[in-house]
């Protein structure tokens, strides 16, 4: 078993981030380096808001490298530009654009631009966001969480024995559970004011999605690498799928969904990122159109979010919580588009599918597939100690948490050609509306309110969902 690792080589770039054309109003007690929380001198997170009121651009980069069990080893770097505007009124902020790029040793890699503004066009909120995700080991573990088995024997070519390493005669290929998918997406969103007061507002969107998927390209994969390090060329669960009629032709290879989105949001946080206390609810409806050999994949969708955040002690303990749903209402929607959690847009996004650094945290990736989901979880954030770098107030915290994920609308799996492999590969008498759970504990620096890194480990409660208990995963952004 190989430990997952996170490394932070550009720490000392986030503790010292570099401040385009930035003003800064300082108060007097904001001077002092260091401040542990609870002291007599110590500044409460919003005192320190107060203290610093930013003006006009800031922004924060940060480059990393992390080693994943889903993905590799990966080079990334992302970064935040914010602009404040001509008048204090930091946290909340006039037009925010991020950035990030990312490559990993597996052939997975990121590439992403997202702008949110409130200038372009006034009394409304615009966010655009490009980005172009291609995965040569995307992940694939069956229809249906606990009906598709997970044997992990069939991807480890030796197993532990008493700490001494065997030869695993089940062994058939690592990439058994993958396939390829490459993602290319845009979106536009406009948000506008119902009742400003109450926080009530309107969203309506539009945006394109084009799919690549389609059996591991094994050439293209060991080109470059030494042959220890080469995958051989068997069958992957993806072709016994297609061989047995659970994966269409017509969906295989995937393709272009243009789509249209509206719907509604509460919004009484008490600052867009970072929120201490405060609630934020949405309800949205999605209709997708499947093109050419898609045609039989049109479908709507209606998501529901729910976020809440309670401070329990001066701002040094909040409890956050949220839950939310994805439901098929209408059409049919294909396998490669049924992982991923639709949002209105937000900086820090879904398409990577559930599990991994994703809700639920510490389960494989994509390990459950159905058509609707519902989901939860519940973290702790405990503010352990706080200080300044170039006046940027830096906040250390640890965050226990508990996630869950479960299907709520499963695949008809009857009358599949899979009588072969029930043994190996289906668990027929398992119900599909078990939930899947993890927990696991985080550590995050935030500077200021504009940016965080997290790191996080996470493991399942059911060895189904994942098997390894070395699961770290680097992160930028708030995932409440």
């Amino acid at each position: 078993m190989k430990p997952s690792l996170a490394i932070l080589v550009g720490l000392l770039s986030l503790l010292q981030p570099v401040l385009g054309q930035e003003k800064k109003t300082v108060g007097a007690a904001a001077e002092a380096e260091y401040y542990s929380f609870g002291s007599a001198d110590g500044l409460s997170m919003q005192e320190a808001v107060k203290a610093v009121s930013k003006q006009g651009v800031h922004w924060c980069a940060l480059p990393m490298v992390g080693l994943n069990q889903q993905t590799g080893l990966t080079g990334r770097i992302a970064g935040t530009l914010y602009d404040f505007g001509g008048r204090p009124r930091y946290p909340n902020y006039d037009q925010m654009l991020y950035g990030e790029a990312s490559y990993s040793t597996r052939r997975a890699g990121c590439f992403r631009l997202y702008y949110d503004t409130k200038r372009l066009v006034k009394g409304f909120k615009l966010d655009f966001d490009i980005a172009y995700r291609t995965d040569a080991l995307w992940d694939f573990y069956g229809y249906n969480g606990y009906q598709a088995k997970y044997n992990p024997y069939l991807i480890n070519p030796f197993f532990n024995d008493n700490f001494y390493l065997h030869d695993n005669p089940a062994y058939t290929n690592s990439a058994f559970y993958r396939m390829k998918r490459n993602l290319f997406r845009f979106a536009a969103e406009i948000r506008g004011k119902i009742n400003d007061t109450v926080g009530i507002y309107w969203h309506a969107g539009a945006g394109a999605r084009h799919y690549a998927a389609g059996r591991v390209d094994y050439g293209a994969y060991n080109r470059g690498k030494a042959s220890f390090d080469q995958l051989a060329d068997t069958v992957t669960l993806f072709d016994l799928y297609r061989q047995w009629g659970l994966i269409e032709e017509a969906e295989a290879a995937g393709g272009w969904h243009p789509y249209l989105r509206a719907g509604v949001s509460i919004d009484r946080r008490d600052r867009e990122i970072n929120p201490q206390r405060g609630f934020y609810g949405d309800l949205f409806f999605t209709g997708t159109l499947g093109c050419g050999p898609l045609s039989d994949y049109s479908n709507v969708k209606a998501n529901f979010n729910w976020k809440h955040h309670v401070e329990l002690w001066r701002e040094v303990v909040n409890l956050a919580y949220m839950a939310g749903g994805q439901l098929l209402i209408a059409g049919d929607s294909p396998f490669y588009m049924n992982g991923a959690i639709d949002q209105l847009l937000a900086q820090r996004d879904m398409f990577d599918g559930t599990g991994n650094a994703n809700l639920p945290r510490g389960m494989l990736r994509n390990r459950v597939l159905g058509k609707g989901f519902g989901y939860a979880s519940v973290e702790l954030h405990v503010n352990v100690f706080k200080f300044r770098v170039k006046r940027d107030l830096m906040v250390v915290s640890l965050n226990p948490f508990v996630d869950q994920l479960m299907i709520l609308q499963p695949y008809d799996l009857e009358g599949a050609d899979k009588a072969e492999a029930s043994a190996s590969h289906f668990c027929g008498d398992k119900s599909p509306y078990i939930p899947h759970v993890t927990a696991g504990l985080g550590a995050r620096l935030s500077v200021g309110t504009d940016f965080a890194v997290s790191l996080d480990w996470a493991a399942p409660l059911n060895e189904q969902d994942n098997d390894r208990l070395t699961n770290f995963y680097l992160s930028v952004g708030y995932l409440f």
